[in-house]
């Protein structure tokens, strides 16, 4: 059996980011960049107006106020042409051009002058006021410059970082794409929630929650079975899983009874074993083993079938490697919080107690520990916005005293 600690760093030594795909923008959402991005064009590409106004000349204001000039012509945001703006002279009329936002700026235009500050009457327009040099005008490459690196490999794509790429001219992008996950659900007890209940028989919570777990990543490519429980079944699900998908996640039949075949179908199958047990409550039976099945390194977890084991494990584990196949970084967001109950346990154990964040005036929030701690009660963990790291070598936590929590999050980033 071996340390939380020693499990986490087990896993993050033998998973890598997985493969590398062109894609498009909205289908990349959640994952990260493969590759870096370098601008194709300058931003602003050409000068433009910041607001809708006027285009002048300042050197048509150098003879004192009010200045009146002439509308020369407008100009519209995507105007393909725009004739030059010239300065006045004894032969030709001081003039302007109306323009609107975004529209590109006239040469011989070095101001723009809002239209709230001017007064329009007959074609000529009044400024009371002289412009300062560049007065809202965004100038060519000012954001970035054409070859300019923007984004680095890693980088998660949020709305907002497609928006940026769209706005660059990018339609697809290389991204780390998203593993395809088995999920095995061994347990003759178990049957399909809707479904009608005899003695001795409970509805699966596991596929389900697995399933929701795996779709807020943004993984829907979920081959779902459930096995009986015997060793042929087991082995012949995961050697099926194996050849299908990226990931395979089984629950239940990890530990030692009489009726657990998971794990020595794992080994039937060619798995490595890397870790098995884990010195943490909820989910001690937990396993985590690699293959390299069809030139492609598959990654096997083993949850214990316990539905609250099931979800902590898959937070802390198997949520992880499915990150860092996607290209992200492990998330390490412990926070610190301070606890507003007394909590008791034995030693010999890390435990992770599920608990919900009460946000006050200080600079750490309050932190509830839920009653519902045994791992069959699920109430706990959908009431649970964080776990409390309760140490393996400490059996008591005062009320009051400042704990490591960390934050449970279903999303990608």
């Amino acid at each position: 059996m071996i340390s939380f600690e020693e499990a986490l760093r087990l896993l993050d030594e033998h998973v890598k980011p997985g493969a590398t795909v062109e894609a498009p923008l909205l289908e990349s959402l959640g994952l990260t960049l493969a590759r870096p991005i370098a601008a194709r064009a300058d931003s602003p590409r050409f000068d433009a107006s910041a607001v809708d106004g006027y285009a002048v000349s300042r050197s048509d204001f150098s003879n004192g106020l009010p200045v009146v000039l002439s509308i020369a012509g407008t100009i519209h945001a995507g105007a393909a042409s725009v004739k030059s703006l010239k300065p006045g002279s004894k032969h030709r009329p001081r003039c302007t051009h109306r323009i609107f936002t975004g529209a590109p700026v006239p040469k011989g235009a070095d101001a723009i002058v809002m239209q709230e500050n001017v007064a329009v009457a007959d074609n000529k327009v009044t400024f009371t006021t002289v412009p300062t040099s560049g007065a809202y005008i965004r100038k060519r490459g000012a954001e970035f410059q054409r070859g300019e690196h923007l984004f680095e490999p890693g980088t998660i794509l949020t709305p907002a970082v497609a928006q940026s790429l769209a706005a660059c001219g990018f339609a697809r992008v290389y991204i780390h794409a998203r593993p395809s996950v088995s999920i095995i659900i061994t347990g003759d007890e178990l049957r399909p929630p809707g479904t009608k209940l005899h003695s001795g028989e409970i509805w699966d919570s596991n596929a389900t929650a697995l399933e929701a777990a795996l779709h807020a990543l943004g993984i829907t490519n979920v081959h779902t079975q459930h096995v009986s429980d015997n060793a042929r079944s087991t082995t012949r699900a995961i050697r099926s899983a194996l050849e299908r998908s990226d990931v395979i996640i089984a629950t239940g039949g990890v530990s030692v009874g009489e009726r657990d075949y998971v794990k020595e179908a794992f080994a039937a199958n060619g798995v490595r074993e890397i870790f098995w047990r884990v010195r943490m409550r909820p989910g001690m039976p937990l396993y985590f083993g690699v293959k390299l099945e069809n030139g492609r390194t598959k990654y096997i977890f083993g949850l214990p079938g316990n539905p609250v084991s099931v979800m902590v494990t898959f937070q802390l584990f198997a949520r992880r490697a499915v990150r860092c196949l996607m290209g992200h970084a492990a998330e390490e967001a412990h926070e610190k919080g301070v606890l507003a109950a007394p909590l008791k346990k034995s030693v010999a154990r890390m435990e992770f107690v599920r608990a919900y964040r009460e946000r006050t005036s200080g600079p750490l929030s309050t932190v509830v520990p839920l009653a519902a701690r045994e791992s069959n009660m699920t109430t706990g963990m959908a009431r649970a916005d964080a776990l409390i790291v309760f140490p393996e070598e400490q059996e008591f936590l005062a009320e009051g005293s400042e704990v490591e929590i960390i934050p449970i999050q279903w999303g990608p980033y």
